[in-house]
């Protein structure tokens, strides 16, 4: 079964709540990892997720949903992905009232989910 790539950053041991930032279209995991050194949050851990599907032109660049033929976007993949990904990494160590889910757009900047 295909996985969501991540990465974690902040307090990994000691931590009573975590933070997960969802980048936008063609980011990746690393696109806002350096945000926990700036916002520097006590107790905090960190998650940055990958979008599973790979843009064609570039390396780097991950969106989460792509334009079938019909007009429409491909979500579902990505849906159960992402449950996927909270159930196995996060609601399992810690209660959903501390976790915090981040998302980033460009014509909204950043929204609290």
């Amino acid at each position: 079964m295909i996985k969501l790539d991540f990465i974690e950053s902040g307090n990994l041991k000691d931590f009573n709540k975590i933070i997960i930032f969802i980048h936008g279209w063609k980011g990746n995991k690393n696109s806002f990892k350096s945000l926990s050194s700036i916002i520097k949050i006590p107790d905090a851990k960190w998650i940055f997720p990958q979008a599973p599907y790979k843009m064609d032109d570039s390396q780097e660049s991950y969106p989460w949903s792509f334009q079938k033929s019909d007009g429409s976007y491909a979500v579902s993949k990505t849906v159960s992905l992402l449950n996927n990904f909270l159930k196995e990494n996060v609601l399992n160590i810690i209660d959903s009232k501390h976790v915090f889910l981040l998302d980033f757009h460009k014509e909204q900047q950043c929204v609290m989910i």
